[in-house]
């Protein structure tokens, strides 16, 4: 039973915090700027979370003696994560955000659209170098120069699909 809780909890933490995450990046996005401690404090936790259930399953699997995750690209989309998770323990920044703005006369008073003012918003994942955190091949190979959002809605779904199993 309170494996259950946990792992309730757990989910709900992630849904929330992908969430918030989205939420932020389409808000960004849409009003041609963005608040970068904001960024990183919600991509923080996001890469927290999954941290934090990735753990978790390791732990199911040691305990059932078999792997949950049997789709091979799945399981390097986990451990490219878990790379994440450990860049972030270390301080390593692992996302490189920019922004260029193609309106004639922007403004932050006239809450633009992205149809109206489009910008070049942009947050991808870094490429690390090697030595710099266990899990590095698959994290630099998963999702190294690849946009954020994306990468991070593939594995909240993988989370969910995995956790209904669990």
């Amino acid at each position: 039973m309170e494996k259950l809780i946990a792992k309730e909890r757990i989910l709900y933490c992630i849904n929330k915090t992908v969430n918030d995450f989205l939420e932020f990046y389409n808000e960004s996005k849409t009003h041609n700027s963005f608040n970068e401690k904001e960024l990183y404090f919600k991509l923080g936790t996001v890469i927290l979370w999954f941290g934090v259930w990735i753990n978790k399953l390791q732990e199911i699997e040691n305990e059932k003696k078999c792997n949950i995750i049997s789709k091979e690209d799945d399981n390097k989309l986990k451990n490219a994560f878990l790379g994440a998770y450990n860049a972030q323990k270390h301080c390593i920044t692992i996302c490189d955000i920019s922004i260029a703005n193609t309106a004639k006369f922007p403004s932050k008073n006239l809450y633009p659209s992205t149809k109206e003012f489009p910008s070049n918003f942009s947050c991808k994942w870094r490429q690390l170098n090697e030595g710099d955190i266990n899990n590095i091949v698959p994290y630099n190979e998963r999702l190294s120069g690849k946009d954020i959002l994306p990468t991070i809605k593939e594995m909240n779904e993988l989370i969910n699909e995995i956790s209904k199993k669990l």
